[in-house]
Order: structure tokens, then C-alpha cells, then sequence
């Protein structure tokens, strides 16, 4: 799974029309080729700047197939003309940090570390996903297994 990220800063003024043109719009990625949807978050501190979070089933679904299709057309041409700047894309990879200000741990992850009230957890999707690739089960995570056996004790 790849996730897009594309800063969007929009003319001030328009907001309220540029998401109506996203909501218009969204057919358009939940219909494309290997599209799971999107989530768009407006700024508190800049109201015209928006991050589009794109899911895909991979980089070349959106890079390729979306890209160069008529939807990915019809897409500009709903939200363009609100474009102050052209969008910044990005797809992140590697390892995601999560920070959790509850003590415990999030339901995934491969390595955590934990003081106090605070635990930091670091997934690597790269390689969650080549096992997953491989029809192989995840990798085991024996810090997390030892722990789990202190707990019930």
C-alpha cells in the first residue's frame, strides 16, 4: 500500500468551492485502477494550504494509471483552476514513526520502545510488505512476545 501526499495550497477565497470540487471528484480515485481512496485535511494555521492523503495498491498506480488517465483529466479540471501553486506530491516510504502519549503500544508495529507515559513505535512497511510479497507470515516480534508473557504472569 503506498500513500500519496500532496500539499495543495489554494487562492484564498476559494476554500469552500475547491472542496466541493474534491467532493465531486472523489468517484474519480475510488474508480481508478488500484485507488483506495482519500482523505483531504485543511490547515488550521494556513486556511488555504490542504494535504490530499491518497491510498494506492501501488506507486505505479498513481504514477502510471492515474496520471495518464482521462480521469486524472477530469481531476484537474475540477479542482485546477483553484490552484494557487502547482501541487507538491510525495509518496513516503521506509519506516514510520508513531507516537502514542497513552502508556501501552498500537495494535502493528516491529520495534517499540517505552518510558513512562510515552512509547514511540517504528514500522517498517518495506518490510512488512516484501513478506507480505512473499507469502510469508510477519516476521515474529520477540520483544513484544516477552513482554506480553511478564504481563499475564
Amino acid at each position: 500500500m503506498i500513500t500519496e501526499i500532496a500539499q495543495i495550497d489554494v487562492k484564498p477565497g476559494t476554500e469552500k468551492d475547491f472542496e466541493a470540487a474534491v467532493a465531486k471528484a472523489r468517484p474519480l480515485f475510488l474508480r481508478a485502477k488500484g485507488g483506495k481512496g482519500f482523505e483531504l485535511h485543511k490547515s488550521i494555521e494556513k486556511p488555504s494550504r490542504y494535504r490530499l492523503m491518497a491510498k494506492w495498491e501501488t506507486l505505479e498506480n498513481h504514477t502510471v494509471d492515474f496520471r495518464g488517465s482521462e480521469d486524472f483529466t477530469a481531476w484537474r479540471g475540477l479542482v485546477g483552476p483553484y490552484f494557487a501553486l502547482p501541487p507538491e506530491v510525495e509518496h513516503p516510504g521506509g519506516a514510520d514513526l508513531r507516537l502514542n502519549a497513552r502508556q501501552g503500544y498500537a495494535a502493528s508495529g516491529r520495534h517499540r520502545f517505552r518510558r513512562g507515559v510515552v512509547s514511540l513505535e517504528i514500522v517498517d512497511h518495506n518490510l512488512c510488505d516484501r513478506y507480505q510479497r512473499q507469502g510469508k507470515r510477519q516476521p515474529p516480534d520477540a520483544e513484544h512476545d516477552a513482554e506480553q508473557d511478564l504481563e499475564r504472569k
